[in-house]
């Protein structure tokens, strides 16, 4: 046989010192794993923290009921065959019947109803404003002219009276009576039908509007 090179000699004796190790290692660990003594769960109970309520003793306290002034009557009395004099407040109103019971009077008609004296006068729908002349701005003329007019019941100007003209030009209140006629109004109504009736309508006239 050849002899073996250097290299391949150390080569060897590394192997062989490892695994030697390791094997002793192993050997140490099962050792070591074979002489430890058992580990067992604890079976100790485990720890309640104990909780003390005090009670202190509470004096009792009672409260005195008391009625002042005479007990309230009841609100619906009972008929009986003796009338009985009742005493109420001023504001108070009773109606007696034979029976002795009191009765509940009916509520005031709604509007509409059977009022006589229900009434709504017309209301302006649709406004229409004359054009005022540039002239008569110009030279400071303004006012207010207040018209009474007759709305039928279709909503409709049909007459017309000159209630106040405080701006003293025959022009602006011509302007202001040919355009009150073509406003629209609500008629008026007593709730149940249409009514004719007289309204006023103004127009205002100012030299600073613009």
């Amino acid at each position: 046989m050849g002899k073996i090179p250097a290299h391949q000699v150390v080569k060897i004796r590394f192997r062989f010192t490892l695994e030697a190790s390791l094997l002793g290692v192993l050997i140490f660990c099962v050792l070591v794993v074979r002489t430890m003594p058992a580990i067992e769960p604890s079976r100790e109970a485990p720890f309640i923290p104990q909780i003390t309520i005090e009670v202190m003793d509470i004096p009792q306290t009672r409260q005195e009921l008391s009625v002042k002034g005479q007990p309230v009557k009841p609100v619906i009395p009972i008929a009986s065959d003796r009338a009985e004099e009742i005493l109420v407040d001023d504001k108070d109103v009773i109606f007696s019947t034979e029976d002795g019971l009191l009765e509940i009077p009916a509520p005031p008609a709604p509007p509409g109803g059977k009022g006589k004296d229900e009434y709504f006068p017309p209301k302006l729908m649709i406004s229409k404003f004359p054009e005022y002349p540039e002239a008569l701005r110009k030279q400071g003329i303004s006012g207010v002219v207040v018209l009474q007019v007759k709305v039928d019941v279709n909503g409709n100007v049909v007459d017309h009276k000159v209630k106040s003209n405080t701006t003293g030009n025959s022009t602006l209140e011509k302007l202001a009576i040919e355009t009150v006629y073509k406003c629209k109004y609500n008629p008026a109504s007593d709730g149940k039908k249409k009514l004719e009736a007289w309204t006023d309508h103004k127009f205002e006239f100012s030299d600073k509007a613009k």
